[in-house]
């Protein structure tokens, strides 16, 4: 007898092993744009969101600052006093005018009580200015440019019951009192018309 013949079929000849070759030879390799890539759905959701925020911000800003009422300017200490009686409309004060021999006071009394009198000489230039009430007024307003000179100033003296004297060039200013009930006066040496003495300037 014949030996059983172990062939299971024709045997498979072994692969080659493949190669990454790259791209096909004879065509040309596309390059890919950054432009033409998508950017990420939730990067640009983030970014119009922090977009919208800024805006909203920018707008409230802008639209706060539209309605704040505008500080009322007052003829300060050294300018011409063509706008007093635009101070007394905004500060809803009623004025009274007294005509001297050599200068005018203009009276600005406001709904608290508080009365602030600003001397005019002839050439309508506010000389000085005085100052009483339940309440300091804003001196930045009454001095106008000699603020920093009297907030600046090296020469000031002190004394009980809050009294300050400074004395810094032209510019005297002194001022007294405690809460709700201050008084004060400031003037410039130099514009002070003649015939006028400082006793008038209360």
């Amino acid at each position: 007898m014949f030996p059983r013949s172990r062939f299971t079929g024709p045997k498979r000849a072994p692969e080659p092993a493949r190669r990454d070759t790259g791209p096909a030879q004879g065509l040309p390799v596309q390059p890919v744009s950054p432009a033409a890539t998508p950017a990420a759905p939730a990067a640009r959701t983030t970014g119009w969101r922090l977009f919208s925020r800024k805006s909203a911000l920018v707008a409230l800003a802008l639209g706060t600052a539209a309605v704040l009422p505008a500080a009322p300017a007052r003829a300060a200490l050294g300018d011409k006093a063509a706008s007093i009686e635009l101070d007394r409309q905004q500060i809803r004060a009623t004025a009274h005018v007294s005509t001297r021999s050599a200068y005018a006071v203009h009276e600005l009394r406001g709904p608290d009580g508080s009365l602030v009198r600003e001397y005019v000489s002839p050439a309508g230039v506010v000389f000085g200015v005085s100052w009483s009430g339940r309440t300091l007024p804003d001196l930045r307003q009454l001095l106008g440019l000699n603020f920093d000179t009297y907030t600046g100033s090296a020469h000031r003296q002190r004394g009980g019951h809050g009294h300050l004297i400074v004395e810094e060039g032209n510019l005297h200013v002194e001022s007294t009192g405690h809460m709700r009930a201050f008084s004060g006066h400031a003037y410039l040496s130099n514009a002070i018309p003649s015939g006028v003495t400082l006793h008038d300037i209360q």
